[in-house]
C-alpha cells in the first residue's frame, strides 16, 4: 500500500487526495464501489455504497469525524435510480417508482401471481395471492409448477360451478397461458398509494450500465380479497328466490340458498321429468295396501288424471258437491271423477261399495286431498287427487338456511334408505331426512345429503339415486321452482 492510501475491506478502495509529506490539514475522500461482475452484484454494491454514505453523514454530524463540509453523494453512482440517492438501499423502507428495484424492498418481499394485460404498456394485473395459493395447493399436482395444466383445469371444472370464484380465477389463468407469470416479487412500499404494492416488474427493464439492465420497481394495484368476499361477484345471480351466503372463514366460499314459499316442483335439468311421490298397490286381496314410492317421471301438470292418495275423507277442504247419499244410489268411480272434472275440483272421495242404508257417497273437493279424515267406515272411503299433486313438494327450512326437509304434498319426506337409495317416509326429526339444497337465480339446484352424495337422475320413470357429487354430472342438476301454495 502506498503512503497516504487507505484500504478498507468494507468500503472498497478509498483514495486520499493528499500527497505524502505535505502539511495540508484537510483532504478529500472519494469512495467508489468496486467493479461488479453481474447485475445482482451491482445492486448489492450500490446498496452498500448508500449505507456507507449515510453512516459517514452521521459520524460527521456527531463530531466523531471532523468534516470540513457535509459529504456529497453523487447520484450517478447508482445507475437507473431516479429518486433521492440517499433513499436507495438505505434501510429506511421500500421506495418504489424510483427506477430500479430498491434493495430495501427485499426486506418485506412476498411472492405473488400476475397476468400481463397489455403487451405494449406491459401492465400486470396482480391476482389475489391467498386464492391462488389455495387453488394451487389443491390442484397443481405433477409437475408442481405454479401453473394450471389442461388436466388440472378439468379437475377444477368438475369440482366447482362456473361462477365459483376459484373456478373463475383458474379459467382466467388458464386462458392467459403465456401471459400468466407466477412467483412475482412484491413488497409493501411507503411511496405507493393505498391499495398498491411495489412490484419487481419482470417486463420493465432499466439500463444501469452499458450493456446491463435492472428490473424496475413499480407501484401496482393488488387484488386482495377479504374473508366473506365469496358473494361479491354475485355467483348466485340476483333475484328474490335465492340468496348468496358467503363463507365466514375464507374469501371464496359461498352457498346459494333458496328463498321459496309454498309448493315447488323439482325437475331433472337433463330431462323433462319431475320428482314424484306416487302410490302403488302392494299385495292382493284383503291383504293389499297402498305404499308410497319415489320416481322421476313426465310432468302431470294440466292433466285431468286423478290418482289415489289415502283412505278416508279429505280433511280441512271445501266440499264442492256430494252425490250418492241423498237420494241413496250407486255411483261409479268414473262418474264421481267426471263430476270432479266438471266442477274443477282437485280431489274427490268415493265409497268403494254401495250400501243400502248409506248409499255410495261421492264428494268433490276444491283443493287437493292433503290430509285424510278417518272415522266410522273410513276404510271404505278412498280419496283421489289430481296426479299433478304427486309432483308438488315443500322445502321445510331448518336452523341452517341451506338445510331442508323435502316434504311431499301428499305426505311424507324424502330420505335415504341406504348409501345409494332414496325413499319417502313419515317426516321425522332425523338427519336422514335433511338435505343441503342449493339454488341459483336460474333455478339450477343441487340436492346433497349430509353424507356427501347428491340426488341423481337415472332414467324417466325410475327411482333417483345417490351418487358421488360432481359439478360436471348434469344428472345431478335439478330445477326447483315455486308454483304457489
Amino acid at each position: 500500500m502506498k503512503p497516504g492510501e487507505i484500504w478498507n475491506k468494507n468500503n472498497g478502495v478509498g483514495l486520499l487526495d493528499m500527497a505524502e509529506g505535505t502539511n495540508s490539514t484537510t483532504m478529500q475522500v472519494v469512495i467508489e464501489p468496486q467493479a461488479a461482475d453481474n447485475v445482482d452484484e451491482i445492486d448489492v454494491l450500490d446498496e452498500y455504497l448508500g449505507t456507507t454514505y449515510k453512516h459517514t453523514v452521521k459520524i460527521c454530524d456527531d463530531g466523531a469525524l471532523k468534516c470540513a463540509e457535509k459529504p456529497v453523494f453523487d447520484g450517478s453512482d447508482i445507475p437507473g435510480w431516479s429518486c433521492d440517492v440517499t433513499k436507495y438501499g438505505a434501510r429506511d423502507g421500500c421506495d418504489c417508482d424510483c427506477g430500479i428495484w430498491d434493495p430495501d424492498c427485499d426486506d418485506g418481499v412476498r411472492y405473488s401471481y400476475g397476468i400481463v394485460q397489455n403487451t405494449t404498456a406491459k401492465d400486470i394485473k396482480l391476482l389475489d395471492s391467498t386464492r391462488i395459493v389455495t387453488m394451487l395447493k389443491r390442484f397443481d399436482n405433477s409437475p408442481f409448477d405454479h401453473k394450471i395444466s389442461s388436466n388440472e383445469m378439468q379437475t377444477i371444472r368438475a369440482e366447482f360451478a362456473a361462477n365459483h370464484p376459484l373456478r373463475k380465477l383458474a379459467e382466467e389463468i388458464f386462458t392467459a397461458d403465456g401471459r400468466y407469470i407466477p412467483l412475482l416479487k412484491m413488497a409493501p412500499a411507503k411511496t405507493c398509494p393505498t391499495g398498491k404494492v411495489c412490484l419487481r416488474h419482470p417486463k420493465r427493464t432499466i439500463t444501469t450500465v452499458p450493456g446491463k439492465t435492472g428490473l424496475a420497481g413499480v407501484c401496482t394495484s393488488m387484488d386482495s380479497k377479504t374473508t366473506g368476499a365469496g358473494c361479491d361477484e354475485m355467483p348466485c345471480g340476483t333475484c328474490a328466490t335465492s340468496t348468496c351466503l358467503p363463507s365466514t372463514i375464507n374469501s371464496w366460499g359461498y352457498k346459494c340458498a333458496p328463498l321459496l314459499n309454498g309448493s315447488v316442483t323439482i325437475k331433472a335439468k337433463s330431462d323433462d321429468s319431475y320428482l314424484e311421490n306416487y302410490k302403488t298397490k302392494m299385495g292382493s286381496g284383503r291383504r293389499s295396501k297402498w305404499v308410497n314410492q319415489i320416481k322421476v317421471d313426465a310432468g302431470h301438470f294440466g292433466s285431468s288424471t286423478f290418482v289415489p292418495t289415502a283412505r278416508g275423507w279429505c280433511a280441512a277442504n271445501e266440499v264442492l258437491a256430494t252425490t250418492g247419499v241423498k237420494p241413496r244410489k250407486r255411483v261409479t268411480r268414473t262418474e264421481c271423477e267426471q263430476l270432479a272434472v266438471k266442477l274443477g275440483g282437485k280431489a274427490y272421495t268415493w265409497r268403494t261399495s254401495y250400501h243400502r242404508k248409506v248409499g255410495q257417497e261421492c264428494n268433490v273437493y276444491k283443493d287437493y286431498c292433503k290430509n285424510s279424515l278417518k272415522g266410522s267406515g273410513h276404510t271404505k272411503i278412498q280419496s283421489y287427487s289430481l296426479q299433478e299433486v304427486t309432483q308438488k313438494w315443500f322445502l321445510r327450512g331448518t336452523e341452517d338456511p341451506t338445510m331442508f326437509k323435502i316434504e311431499s304434498s301428499v305426505g311424507g319426506c324424502l330420505f335415504t334408505a341406504a348409501t345409494f337409495l332414496v325413499g319417502i317416509g313419515n317426516c321425522l326429526a332425523d338427519n336422514a331426512q335433511t338435505w343441503e339444497v342449493s339454488r341459483d337465480c336460474q333455478g339450477t339446484s343441487v340436492i346433497m345429503h349430509p353424507a356427501g352424495q347428491c340426488l341423481t337422475f337415472s332414467a324417466p320413470g325410475a327411482m333417483p339415486k345417490l351418487n358421488q357429487c360432481s359439478e360436471q354430472d348434469t344428472a345431478q342438476k335439478w330445477e326447483i321452482n315455486g308454483i304457489g301454495a
